[in-house]
């Protein structure tokens, strides 16, 4: 489980994790002990659910840019297949 910071009496830390074979931003709860949704004021879901996390302690960008490259898209990139 991600380690509470301390600084504060009630706390977030944010993750990446892999739920149900995806890559997703879940805050993990310190109080609860649970992941919560992007806006950290509902339930996500509880720990034995979270197949991998990885606690993104100043990451943001990064943790975003691995969740674009790992998302599939249907769109292909400007040029591509394009008849000239």
């Amino acid at each position: 489980m991600p380690a509470k910071p301390g600084v504060e009496s009630y706390e977030y830390v944010d993750c990446l994790i892999l739920y149900r074979g995806e890559l997703l931003m879940r805050p993990w709860n310190c109080e609860h002990h649970v992941f919560d949704d992007e806006q950290h004021d509902d339930f996500f879901c509880d720990w034995p659910a979270v197949q991998a996390y990885r606690s993104l302690s100043g990451e943001e960008a990064a943790a975003r840019a691995a969740i674009a490259a790992a998302t599939p898209t249907d769109t292909k990139p400007a040029g591509e297949g394009d008849a000239s």
